[in-house]
């Protein structure tokens, strides 16, 4: 369910006769944009991209439902007509490599991730009932804990949608976990399958429909929610992390490769 933002300081600041636009004080200044219709607010209690009063969000006209797509053919951004940015942070690396299967993608090192701000407070006023999030990885990881293929949360601001993998805890079947939180449920609902980290390529979907959560791995259906689930997908204050998981701390970055990260606004079997 919704929560506040955390009360600490705010990382970014507007840009001067922009407020669509704001600047991050943490990495030599890179310039993020908020969506059409919202601008950003830099103090510490909001410090995110919230609605313009009175300004009417148009539907999507980029490119369908696509609402973002990574490729990592060349870089870590976005690339539809939105142009979210994606930005490395933490003591590990990043990069851009040559699978002999897959062509460029992203490696991570099990120490950095890719922050999305444009993810920040996108939820506010969508009213989304349908979301699907897919993407490919590849994992030889067998360290406990909790790899963060797609995150949008932490342990203050929670996650209201996510897709990890890896063990949880020492001794536990490696599976790969789905998660959403809505309106309408009083706690975040679970999608869990068992997936061993045997070094392949999985291209794993997690799809909610509106009323349940339905995870696929490599094209079959591996789980669904047990618990039914109806209502909006939530909101949050923080960006969208690909290759974390927050609440996992250290345990929860990912190491291996991540490709084709795709967000589609409706629902897709």
């Amino acid at each position: 369910m919704f929560s506040a933002p955390r009360q600490v300081t705010c990382p970014y600041s507007t840009i001067l006769g922009d407020t669509q636009k704001f600047e991050s004080n943490l990495v030599g200044g890179a310039i993020f944009s908020c969506r059409a219709g919202m601008a950003f607010d830099d103090s510490d209690k909001i410090c995110a991209c919230l609605p313009i009063k009175g300004f009417t969000i148009p539907k999507d006209a980029c490119s369908g439902d696509l609402l973002l797509h990574f490729p990592f053919d060349a870089h870590f951004n976005d690339v539809t007509c939105r142009h979210a940015s994606g930005h490395v942070y933490g003591s590990g690396v990043v990069r851009i490599v040559n699978d002999t299967k897959r062509g460029k993608v992203a490696l991570f090192d099990g120490a950095a991730r890719i922050e999305v701000p444009f993810m920040r407070n996108w939820f506010q006023d969508q009213h989304i009932r349908g979301w699907t999030v897919s993407a490919w990885y590849k994992t030889h990881s067998t360290r406990p804990g909790r790899g963060g293929i797609v995150d949008n949360g932490d342990c203050v601001d929670p996650s209201t949608f996510y897709l990890h993998t890896g063990n949880g805890h020492t001794g536990h079947t490696p599976r790969v976990v789905a998660g959403i939180d809505t309106s309408d449920t009083p706690t975040r609902v679970k999608a869990v399958a068992g997936v061993a980290n045997d070094g392949r390529w999985r291209h794993v979907v997690m799809v909610y429909d509106g009323h349940s959560l339905t995870l696929y791995v490599d094209n079959e259906v591996a789980s669904t929610s047990v618990m039914p689930i109806t209502g909006f997908i939530e909101n949050t204050f923080n960006p969208m992390y690909i290759g974390f998981a927050t609440c996992f701390g250290r345990r929860g970055y990912f190491r291996g490769m991540i490709d084709e990260v795709r967000h589609i606004t409706v629902y897709v079997t």
